[in-house]
């Protein structure tokens, strides 16, 4: 029989897992990321905590649905890893890998330019992730600095909250006004229809700030 495991101040246990509640790693429009960890062997995980009263509104239970399903299809190097998902009566967790480097925004900021031959590796990685999504029909929608995870030197992408499921594949035309402005393609911004390119467009931008320090234009705040 497994021993109880010890909660230190602040803890919470979730099914094998232990969360740390104290300070969150991010926080997103219906969700707060926490560190936790794996009971058996202290392995770190990310948990995403979503309050469940959020699903009064049906688009956000469609939305993390949606989230979770394309997260269970999609296995590689570059996307972060579906671990678990688990419900309590106000809560749903949701269980990934931990990128223990933090995000490419925040990598960005502390090293303003990056060197061609390193921006050259991590476009690679990003352009790998993107292409292993376009062949299983999946489109992101929401490529940027903050949504490209780093561990251990490689960049995997994250956070499907805008991802959809292609019904014809990489061709399949959408209409849907989704992402950030600052990384949105022309035809996104100007509510025209667009394909699964236009995440190559996002990730054309994220090589132009790793190279340069910043965006070809400002955002509009």
């Amino acid at each position: 029989m497994l021993e109880k495991p010890q909660l230190n101040d602040g803890e919470k246990k979730i099914e094998k897992y232990i969360i740390r509640l104290k300070k969150p790693l991010g926080k997103g429009a219906y969700a707060e990321v926490y560190l936790g960890r794996l009971i058996t062997n202290n392995e770190p995980v990310a948990v995403k905590v979503i309050d469940k009263k959020i699903f009064a509104n049906h688009y956000n239970l469609k939305n993390i649905q949606s989230e979770i399903e394309i997260m269970k299809k999609v296995e590689h190097r570059n996307i972060v890893k579906l671990l678990d998902v688990y419900q309590t009566t106000n809560n749903m967790y949701i269980i990934t890998e931990f990128c223990e480097e933090g995000d490419l925004m925040h990598f960005l900021k502390t090293r303003k330019k990056v060197p061609e031959r390193e921006a050259v590796r991590l476009l690679k990685d990003i352009t790998d992730g993107f292409k292993y999504l376009s062949a299983h029909g999946i489109t992101h929608r929401d490529l940027k600095p903050a949504n490209i995870l780093l561990k251990n030197g490689r960049c995997k992408i994250s956070d499907f909250g805008f991802a959809k499921n292609l019904q014809y594949g990489e061709n399949t035309v959408m209409n849907s006004i989704v992402g950030t402005p600052l990384y949105m393609s022309p035809q996104i911004l100007n509510r025209a229809p667009y394909t699964t390119k236009s995440d190559l467009w996002s990730v054309g931008l994220i090589y132009y700030e790793m190279l340069h320090g910043f965006t070809p234009w400002p955002a509009n705040n």
